[in-house]
C-alpha cells in the first residue's frame, strides 16, 4: 500500500535558492529575510520562494542570472510593464513568476488551498477540511481503529490517523501463492474406548476446545450406538495424541 498524505505547511518556509545569494538586509549577518512579495524586499531585489534575493546573485555584475534569464523569457506568466512580476513572488529552479494569489509549494506555483491539505501529482488539487490526501484523490477518514480488522472490507487502519481509510484500486502489491502438491499426514487417530465401546460412531463434527486452561486442547466428540443415532457418549480426546481424558455415558447429560 503507497499512501501518500500529504499536508502542506504555511508558505512561510525559509529556503535556499540554487544559484542565488541570500539577503544580509544591511546588517552583515548574511541571514535570508523571508518575504511574500516584491514589496517585502529592498528596492531592486527579487522575493524567490519566501526569501529575497539579488537579482544579480552569482555573476560577475557584467551579465544576467538564471532568475534574470526566467523572467525575461518565460512567456506563460504576466508581468508589468518594465519585466517586474506581477504576483512579486517567485517559485522553482530556475525561478518562475507565480501567478496573483498563488503560492509557493515545494516549487511549484498553486492556488491558495483554505485547507492546507493538497492532492495530485502537481498539489493542483485542494482537499476539504478534514480529508486527506490518500494516492491523487482527496478522502474523508472512516471510522476510528486500532488495526485493519476495525475496518470494513477493502478498507485498512491508516496508524498515524488510527482512521479507516479505503484501499488503493488497483492495490500497489499483492502476493499470490502458487499451491504446490502436498500429503495429508496421519497425526493421531481415535476407534475405540473401553468405556461403552459400543458407543463408536462419531455423529458430529468434532470440536477442539481447551476445557481446563492448560493450553493443550481437548477434542470433543459425540459417539452413538450403532444403530441407535438418539443415544449418544460425549467424549473428551487429548489433542497431542487421542487419548480418551474422560467420557459422559449418561444418556441424561
Amino acid at each position: 500500500m503507497e499512501v501518500s498524505i500529504h499536508r502542506t505547511i504555511a508558505p512561510f518556509v525559509v529556503l535556499a535558492v540554487l544559484g542565488l545569494c541570500r539577503c544580509d538586509c544591511g546588517d552583515g549577518t548574511g541571514d535570508a529575510t523571508p518575504c511574500n512579495t516584491v514589496a517585502d524586499c529592498p528596492a531592486g531585489w527579487l522575493c524567490v520562494e519566501h526569501v529575497c534575493v539579488r537579482p544579480d546573485a552569482g555573476t560577475d555584475g557584467e551579465g544576467g542570472t538564471d532568475a534574470d534569464a526566467a523572467v525575461e523569457t518565460d512567456a506563460d506568466v504576466p508581468f508589468e510593464d518594465g519585466g517586474a512580476c506581477l504576483s512579486g513572488l517567485f517559485c522553482g529552479s530556475p525561478p518562475a513568476c507565480c501567478a496573483v494569489g498563488d503560492e509557493c509549494i515545494e516549487g511549484l506555483c498553486v492556488p491558495p488551498c483554505a485547507s492546507g491539505v493538497r492532492c495530485g501529482a502537481a498539489l493542483d488539487r485542494c482537499c476539504a477540511d478534514g480529508e486527506v490526501c490518500l494516492g491523487e484523490a482527496c478522502v474523508a477518514p472512516g471510522d476510528l481503529c486500532t488495526d485493519s480488522f476495525d475496518c470494513p472490507e477493502d478498507f485498512f487502519c491508516e496508524p498515524t490517523l488510527g482512521r479507516c481509510l479505503p484501499q488503493l484500486d488497483p492495490l500497489t502489491c499483492e502476493v499470490r501463492r502458487t499451491p504446490e502438491p502436498f500429503d495429508v499426514l496421519l497425526e493421531w487417530s481415535w476407534t475405540g474406548s473401553t468405556a461403552e465401546p459400543t458407543y463408536d460412531q462419531p455423529i458430529a463434527a468434532p470440536i477442539v476446545v481447551d476445557l481446563d486452561g492448560d493450553l493443550d486442547p481437548e477434542v470433543l466428540v459425540s459417539c452413538a450406538l450403532r444403530g441407535d443415532w438418539q443415544n449418544a457418549v460425549l467424549r473428551a480426546l487429548d489433542g497431542d495424541d487421542g487419548t480418551e481424558r474422560w467420557a459422559v455415558t449418561d444418556a441424561a447429560w
